[in-house]
């Protein structure tokens, strides 16, 4: 049976122990998780930059960047700056403690049961601001980046995240929203495509130029999550459903209020025809949902 599994960063210059680390911690989740290794900080800061991680583990005295500083960057990651932080060290840093009192500090040599513990609990935690999990996350650009490579036949490239500041516009002339819900939680992804890409999309379906975009962006929104499903399905099991569908024509409505005024993360995927902006959102619970038509 396919599992979610939570996606692990683990920063460990020392092969032996990095081994020994990510075979423990696999062999007690039970293929729950997905370990993603780096060998110092710098190579972990390059990880950060596009992929999102429920958890990091790291060490602190490491060459080139060592973890004080990678927690830094870690702060300060569009896609992990509320991932939860755990540090495994020989050194144990007690100005990083005063400085971040929540951040379990394990000294090695360190126990299994201590380690296997403190990710048990970030993991049910969640990430700290409860935002969308890494595995949502990254299922969305893949589809996104699917969607691309079907439709508009070119490949695209994912640039660097930003942060979506609260009341700041969502990215895009034409803009989507998905609420998808899965047996984690739900999520909700708003998507921007410019004119450009719209006019693509038109094109690539056989329809009239007298068609109007928000038309073929609902339909683009129905396309990118049957691709989220068949991914989902593939790497869980499991089937999300589609809670809300929305095209915003109206940006004082209150649909789009609620979306605008959500911090989340910027993902532009572009092509030589356009940009589409993956919006990830934290939206408080709301109670007029729109279900998908």
């Amino acid at each position: 049976m396919k599992l979610h599994k939570k996606w692990i960063l683990l920063v460990e210059d020392d092969a032996d122990v990095q081994e020994i680390m990510g075979y423990d911690l696999e062999a007690y989740f039970e293929g729950a998780v997905k370990i993603v290794t780096a060998r110092d900080g710098i190579e972990a800061t390059r990880k950060l930059t596009f992929q999102a991680f429920d958890c990091i583990i790291t060490d602190l005295n490491m060459p080139h960047r060592d973890g004080v500083q990678f927690i830094e960057w870690v702060k300060q990651s569009p896609l992990n700056t509320s991932t939860p932080v755990i540090v495994v060290t020989g050194f144990p840093d007690h100005n990083l403690s005063k400085s971040y009192p929540s951040m379990p500090m394990i000294e090695k040599p360190y126990k299994k049961t201590e380690l296997n513990e403190a990710l048990s609990k970030q993991i049910s935690l969640g990430r700290l601001d409860q935002r969308v999990g890494a595995e949502v996350l990254n299922i969305l650009i893949q589809a996104c980046d699917h969607f691309l490579q079907q439709v508009i036949k070119e490949s695209p490239k994912t640039e660097e995240p930003r942060a979506k500041k609260s009341n700041e516009d969502l990215k895009g002339e034409i803009i989507g929203c998905m609420n998808i819900k899965t047996k984690e939680g739900a999520c909700r992804m708003g998507l921007g495509f410019d004119h450009d890409i719209a006019k693509k999309m038109l094109s690539a379906v056989g329809a009239k130029d007298s068609v109007p975009e928000e038309r073929i962006v609902n339909i683009a929104l129905s396309s990118i999550f049957k691709l989220t499903s068949q991914l989902f399905v593939f790497n869980t099991g499991e089937a999300p459903t589609l809670e809300e569908k929305l095209v915003f024509t109206d940006k004082n409505s209150f649909e789009y209020k609620e979306v605008k005024n959500a911090r989340g993360v910027i993902i532009p995927i572009k092509c030589s025809t356009g940009t589409i902006y993956v919006q990830a959102l934290y939206v408080k619970e709301n109670t007029n949902v729109r279900k998908a038509s």
